[in-house]
Order: C-alpha cells, then sequence, then structure tokens
C-alpha cells in the first residue's frame, strides 16, 4: 500500500507559518526588513496582512472544528455552555440541550472498519444539522456523541427537535455499497433548572439518555429521580462486574408467552436481573447499555444463555416440551462464538434446539441486516427458533423482513397497551398481523395490561401475547409454581 504523505495535506497551514516564522526571525535580529519577499520553497513568496488574517483564520477554525466532521469541537462547546450560564445569570433566560448518542455505531467500525464509520458519521451529522435552527450549535462531543445547543427553547419544543433529527434517521445510509441504519438515543436537559454548571448539565443530560434507551421513543427528558440508581448502575458495573460475572448477583426471571387462542403456554421469556447489596433489584435498562460500552456485553450474554439452558433443563422435567426465549444483544450477532457458546450449553443439558426461541431487536437487525441475515441462518439451520423483538419501533425494509429466517414478530408494548382507546395502534397492530402472516409469520403482543386489549387481539388474528395481564416476571421456583397452578386449572 502506497504510504500517504501528510505534509501535503498540511502544506496549506505549515507554509504560511513557516514564511511566519521566518520573517519574526529576521525582523527580531534586525538583518532583513520588514518589507520584501521571502523565499520559502525555492521561489519569492511576498506576505500581506490580508494572508496573515486568513492564517489566523485558519487556525482558528482549527482551534474549534472537529476535523472529521467540520461541526464545532468539545473545547466550543464548553466555552458556549459556560458563556450561556453567565448570560442567564444576567438575564433569565432559557436553552435546551440535546446529548445525541448513535446507537451501536461500534459495530459499523468493528465490522466494516473505520473509514466507514466516519463517513457514516458525516452523513448523520449532516441529517442532524437539517433539522436544527441557524441559531442552534451542534458540537462533537467524541466518538459518536454530540451535543446540540437550543438557545431560547423551552421543554416541549425541546422534545420536537428531538423527534424531529430522530425522524432525519429514518432512511437508510448507503455507505460505500453498505446498506446501514442509525438510530439515535437523545438525551434532554433543560438550563439553567437541571443544572447550574456545565459538567453537571452534561452529566444529566446522560442520564436522561439512559431512560431514552428503554422508552422506545429515542428520546427522554432528565427526571431528577434516577439519578442515583443510574450512577450506582455504572460504579457498580464498571467496578464489580469487571471482577467476574459469575460471582454476581444476577438472576433470570421469567414471564411467559401464551398461545391466544387456547392460553396454553407457548414458551417462557428469560430476562435478566441484577440484585444490588442493598437488596434493591435493577432492570436491564439501568445496566445493559453500560456493558455494550464496556465490553462485558458477550461475557454476560454467555451467562444469560447458559443459566437459561441449566434452569430449563431442570423445568423441563416436570413440563416435557417447554421452551425459553432468550434476548441477544447486537454484539452477540456479530459474535462469531455464538453459535459454540449455544451449542455447547444445549449439549451440557441435553436440550433440542427447537427448545429455545432467539429474540432479536429490529434495530439491531436494520443496522447491518446483510451481516446479521448470515448469522440468522447459521442459527436457523440448527434448528433454533428466531423472533424479531420490538417490532414497529424500527425501520425494517420489507425486502430484508422477507429475507430474514425468522418465525416470529413480537409487536412492541408501546402499540399494544392502550390500542383499546388508541385507533391508531390497533390499526398499525392489526396491519402487522396481516403482513406477518402474509409472510407465513406468527405475531406475538407483548405489553397485554387488560382483558379488553387480550380480547381485540383474538379477534384480529394475533397468534400469541404476553403481559401483566396473566403474569409479572417470576423467578425459576415461583414460575414453576404458577405453572402447576395452571396446569391444575386447564384439566
Amino acid at each position: 500500500m502506497k504510504r500517504f504523505d501528510i505534509s501535503l495535506l498540511c502544506e496549506p497551514i505549515l507554509k504560511p507559518l513557516r514564511i511566519l516564522g521566518y520573517r519574526i526571525r529576521h525582523v527580531w535580529n534586525r538583518r532583513k526588513p520588514l518589507s520584501g519577499a521571502i523565499k520559502v520553497t525555492g521561489k519569492d513568496t511576498p506576505v500581506s496582512f490580508h494572508e496573515l488574517g486568513e492564517l489566523y483564520e485558519t487556525l482558528h477554525d482549527m482551534a474549534i472544528r472537529d476535523p472529521l466532521t467540520g461541526i464545532y469541537n468539545r473545547a466550543l462547546l464548553f466555552d458556549r455552555l459556560k458563556q450561556l450560564f453567565v448570560e442567564y445569570r444576567r438575564t433569565p433566560g432559557r436553552a435546551g440541550v440535546l446529548l445525541i448518542d448513535l446507537v451501536r455505531f461500534k459495530y459499523v467500525n468493528d465490522l466494516l472498519g473505520h473509514h466507514t464509520g466516519d463517513l457514516l458519521l458525516k452523513e448523520v451529522v449532516e441529517r442532524i444539522s437539517g433539522a436544527l435552527r441557524e441559531s442552534d450549535t451542534l458540537a462533537r462531543l467524541g466518538g459518536d456523541e454530540f451535543v446540540v445547543i437550543l438557545p431560547d427553547t423551552d421543554t416541549e419544543q425541546a422534545v420536537q427537535v428531538g423527534q424531529k433529527i430522530i425522524q432525519a434517521m429514518h432512511p437508510v445510509f448507503e455507505v460505500e455499497g453498505h446498506k446501514l441504519s442509525a438510530s439515535l438515543s437523545i438525551g434532554i436537559t433543560l438550563m439553567p433548572e437541571h443544572a447550574e454548571d456545565v459538567d453537571t448539565l452534561l452529566r444529566n443530560a446522560d442520564y436522561a439518555m439512559y431512560l431514552a434507551k428503554d422508552n422506545k421513543q429515542g428520546y427522554a427528558v432528565f427526571d431528577p429521580s434516577i439519578t442515583d440508581e443510574l450512577t450506582l448502575a455504572r460504579m457498580t458495573l464498571d467496578g464489580i462486574l469487571n471482577e467476574d460475572i459469575e460471582r454476581n448477583d444476577l438472576f433470570l426471571v421469567y414471564q411467559p408467552v401464551l398461545l391466544t387462542s387456547t392460553g396454553e403456554v407457548s414458551y417462557l421469556e428469560a430476562l435478566i436481573r441484577w440484585r444490588r447489596p442493598d437488596g434493591k433489584i435493577l432492570l436491564p435498562e439501568s445496566f445493559i447499555r453500560v456493558a455494550e460500552k464496556s465490553g462485558l456485553i458477550r461475557q454476560l450474554s454467555t451467562w444469560v444463555i447458559e443459566t437459561a439452558c441449566r434452569e430449563l433443563a431442570v423445568m423441563q422435567q416436570d413440563y416435557p416440551g417447554l421452551r425459553t426465549g432468550i434476548n441477544l444483544s447486537m454484539h452477540n450477532l456479530h459474535d462469531f462464538k455464538i453459535m459454540a457458546k449455544i451449542q455447547d450449553s444445549l449439549d451440557r443439558y441435553q436440550l433440542d434446539p427447537a427448545s429455545l426461541l432467539l429474540e432479536i431487536t429490529e434495530t439491531g437487525v436494520m443496522l447491518d441486516p446483510d451481516q446479521v441475515i448470515k448469522t440468522l441462518d447459521q442459527l436457523a439451520a440448527k434448528g433454533l427458533q428466531l423472533s424479531i423483538d420490538d417490532f414497529g419501533t424500527g425501520h425494517s425494509s420489507l425486502v430484508y423482513l422477507k429475507r430474514l429466517p425468522v418465525h416470529t414478530l413480537k409487536v412492541d408494548k408501546s402499540f399494544v397497551t392502550d390500542m383499546d382507546t388508541d385507533e391508531e395502534n390497533a390499526f398499525i397492530i392489526r396491519a402487522t398481523i396481516d403482513l406477518a402472516h402474509s409472510l407465513g409469520l406468527t405475531v406475538t403482543a407483548e405489553g397485554v395490561e387488560s382483558g379488553a386489549v387480550l380480547y381485540m387481539l383474538k379477534g384480529m388474528g394475533c397468534d400469541y401475547y404476553q403481559g401483566y395481564y396473566v403474569s409479572e416476571p417470576m423467578s425459576k421456583d415461583a414460575m414453576t409454581k404458577w405453572l402447576s397452578q395452571r396446569r391444575e386449572r386447564m384439566q
């Protein structure tokens, strides 16, 4: 490979600097008058105040701009935020601050290379910029995180901008022959009510971004009540989970998925929980993102697969044919060892592959569908059942949906819970069921919390359902007891 000469890139900047340095030295030593020409690269090069002004502008721009995307950098961002705090102390005012994280961007770099990742970042920045006003400020905080400052903005307006940015990501990105999707998580804070300094403001925006990872909307406004829990989750994950996942008080709970027509249990979805030393139970949204960013997610997923298989083998002794659903991270779909890990657990506990149903998110599929399809084809070939989780919250292409070797679509609870009072959600669910059935797929509705919703789902021909109307997630022992009591009632 031909070595790139960086001096070619730097020459427009270095040349005037050399000229300036030459002139300063000679004026200082009084060896040469200020006027005249300077011989730098073999020819006389005149220097003017205009050129020095342009040099200053170039250097100033380099100091405040991100070299990759061309938007403002971290230094300018912090300076502008500090100025706003000073200004609002003198004259009361408000501003919205959006912390934007590009979801699962690491996969693009890992699988397609940093060059492709850089190109994707540039296109993402263009779309974000298109959703902003001229008075707004967009800056790159670092890596795949960006910050938007919205002057003279209240909560409602900040939310509207966040929604507009998320919508701008919907069309698929085409980067060097790859069709990539880019979803965002946006944490929203308001100044000065949410913080009195820059560090606190951005930290609170980060807390809000944690909420955005779980609420399916893609954005969340800072809530002071969440800070203690999320701070502790981060600290303990970084400090304790890194030591040894096996020694931590992680455990699985199970929520049944039932056949809509008969009420029979189809399978149990395994959900991870973490018990803190003070006894409080943390849900996945409090620590999964940290695990993904710290690189612990594969170790955590291996623990879930192993534990779910071991406990399923025990429950199958009383309930032959019982199945378990396991949620896979996007990291797992790009782990070439995932099939071996699953097969090892199946062999160890003498389980049939069909007894496991692997659930993957729609967003995870669409990030790099071609690669994901290859992995899913391998899993399906082994007899494993596959499901797309949270369907409806991403932006699946029907072309890819037809190619995916999945067996069922799980409709996100955000559409299901209030479908008896929200006609638009009811329409979306009916359309999803019709679409899935036309493709030979079954449909599971999650988040069923009332008899009225279940009645509507039956009328629409939904195949499976789960939710608090039937059962909350329970420990293995509690679920075994629940299954026993239900079997007695069904006989």
